[in-house]
């Protein structure tokens, strides 16, 4: 069987401006916004990545906005990784990112081997969400191996 994420799903208090960091930033292809008749309040947009998964944005008023306060480590995703494809597009987006307030740590080779920026989309959307998005990755080296479970 192959299996391959198709998207992941991410809450966010303010659906277009988070739209907008994903255009600005990733270059991403925003969808139409979705507006449920089952669930009055509920929308969303995916969000496109060129050659990747799809990320759904979705926004609803009765889920509190404070789950994951700045810097608060909580159960769930820790964060969505990022593939540019090469230390010098890390090194260029990070610049970006640090222009605009939103990079929380330098481009640096990580133990397992990646060279990655970190950045959060917490600046771009007024403190309303916490979410380190831009985690950008990219490494020379081939896929994992595979392990089954007894």
């Amino acid at each position: 069987m192959s299996v391959k994420i198709a998207h992941a799903a991410l809450w966010t208090a303010d659906l277009e401006t988070s739209a907008a960091f994903w255009s600005r930033y990733f270059d991403a292809t925003i969808g139409e916004r979705y507006e449920s008749r089952r669930r009055p309040g509920f929308a969303s947009r995916f969000v496109e990545l060129d050659g990747g998964p799809s990320i759904e944005l979705m926004t609803r008023p009765w889920v509190p906005e404070d789950i994951a306060r700045a810097g608060a480590e909580v159960p769930g995703w820790a964060h969505v990784a990022v593939s540019v494809g090469s230390h010098e597009a890390v090194d260029a987006l990070a610049r970006r990112l640090d222009e605009d307030g939103l990079l929380v740590s330098q481009p640096r080779i990580t133990g397992d081997g990646y060279y990655e920026a970190v950045a959060t989309n917490t600046g771009w959307l007024a403190g309303r969400d916490h979410v380190l998005i831009a985690v950008f990755r990219h490494a020379n080296r081939g896929p994992l191996p595979r392990r089954r479970h007894q």
